[in-house]
């Protein structure tokens, strides 16, 4: 049955079983047919979209989404209906603004409403998609604050109800602040309140032992690399196509791999829809080598993004461009090194978002930074540094001024941190002795996810 879009209320309209009322002028855009959905408990979305939840909803269902209509008055727009389940009958009514996404491959393609909580439920997302076939499909989740139980729905419309909605989209937000408000709506684990996200910053620390002219290869980074661009090019990709991890894109939680002298990814996910899975990734490039009597240790962003994998499909798509994992807390150091070598120079690079706080840096005159981190330089929060520090040449200069020998170098990012494309911190010194020149590279950041 063809549905009237657009209807114009021309007198008090009460809502049955609700006591709100639309007021007179209000306009009606679109009442939903009663629809079968998902549902479970404690704010489990592995539970909610798991196969064998998605095969009951083909047989059979105890929750329903009935009695449901779509208004907009006065630049709000009104959601209203009856929420059935196994043990009660709640009706509903709540508003909220529409918003319009602008990037990548959502860009004019996904609306999404920021919807008040009404009595015990939250709407945890209210999502419209334009799909390439013409269509529409609303797709709702909910949730009951208390008890935690989570409810999914998907209704197939035509065209008609995105491109009506569509106008009257909240255009007071553009630019950066418009993607934080859309990525937040989008992204169903930072909207159930009783979703439990102990993993949302963590602190990541690994290190490599490196031998003087001995160079990594390159592969893992040539794979991610080709990956990163082909998404920056065509917006979406098929995943089979690339030599990179299939388990970086499904799961639940953090994943990683990592080459130290090569580079990182970080990716944390969790399932954002039936056979979808929500990705928020940050590609790392690391240096760690020792050439001609040079350490050089290293890491900058490459890339990152919000992706989203369709299981079913096998594509990767685009949801926000130039959007890296948030790496903060950065420690680099070079230690243990070899022998009677020792460092006569230590200059830190960086490039950083900067949180207020002073870049450090640090000489250590026993082979290990933690065993005694004797001086700490201060360095003052340029966005773009050089800094170099020169000691005494020989060993017998820097026993004769320090008492000890200069073994290890590093530097801390204090309140700097990466979190866009270009970002990067390093430390180098040059080395003398008269042995195979070996040392330690050391890494410690925490990193955080926007999803």
């Amino acid at each position: 049955m063809k549905k009237k879009v657009i209807s114009i209320v021309l007198s008090l309209v009460f809502l049955l079983g609700v006591s709100t009322p639309i007021f007179a002028g209000s306009i009606h855009l679109l009442k939903l047919d009663t629809t079968n959905g998902l549902t479970a408990l404690n704010g489990n979305i592995n539970e909610l979209f798991a196969e064998t939840n998605i095969n009951k909803l083909k047989s059979q269902t105890k929750t329903q989404l009935s009695e449901s209509n779509i208004y907009f008055q006065n630049g709000q727009l009104y959601f209203q209906g009856k929420l059935e389940t196994e043990d009660a009958v709640e009706t509903f009514i709540t508003s909220g603004e529409v918003y319009l996404a602008q990037n990548a491959t959502m860009k004019e393609k996904v609306l999404l409403a920021d919807f008040e909580t009404y009595g015990n439920i939250s709407f945890t997302r209210f999502c419209i998609y334009l799909n390439e076939d013409e269509t529409s499909t609303i797709s709702i989740t909910m949730e009951f604050i208390d008890g935690g139980q989570l409810f999914h729905f998907e209704i197939k419309e035509s065209s008609d109800v995105f491109y009506v909605i569509k106008k009257f989209a909240n255009t007071k937000l553009s630019g950066e602040e418009l993607d934080a408000k859309i990525i937040q709506l989008y992204s169903l684990g930072r909207n159930i309140i009783n979703y439990e996200d102990d993993e949302s910053m963590e602190l990541v620390e690994f290190e490599i032992e490196v031998d003087e002219n001995v160079v990594e290869p390159s592969y893992d980074y040539r794979s991610w690399d080709e990956f990163f661009d082909d998404l920056e090019r065509y917006g979406e990709v098929e995943l089979s196509d690339y030599n990179v991890p299939y388990s970086m894109f499904v799961g639940n939680g953090w994943n990683y791999q990592t080459k130290p002298g090569n580079c990182r990814v970080d990716a944390y996910r969790y399932e954002n829809g039936i056979d979808m899975y929500l990705i928020h990734i940050g590609f790392l490039s690391l240096t760690n080598n020792i050439y001609n009597s040079k350490a050089n240790s290293q890491v900058e962003v490459v890339n990152g993004m919000i992706l989203e994998y369709d299981e079913y499909t096998d594509i990767v798509s685009v949801k926000y461009y130039g959007y890296p994992i948030s790496y903060k807390n950065l420690k680099i150091g070079i230690y243990d090194l070899s022998g009677d070598n020792i460092f006569v120079t230590r200059t830190v690079n960086y490039n950083l978002g900067y949180g207020g706080s002073l870049i450090r840096a640090l000489i250590a005159y026993v082979p290990y930074l933690n065993d005694a981190v004797d001086t700490f330089d201060e360095l003052m929060p340029d966005y773009k540094h050089n800094n170099t520090y020169i000691f005494p040449a020989t060993a017998s200069e820097q026993y004769a001024r320090y008492g000890e020998y200069i073994k290890a170098i590093g530097a801390d990012s204090g309140n700097g941190y990466m979190d866009r494309p270009g970002n990067l911190f390093a430390v180098d010194g040059e080395i003398v002795g008269s042995v195979q020149k070996r040392a330690t590279f050391h890494f410690s950041f925490t990193r955080s996810h926007s999803i």
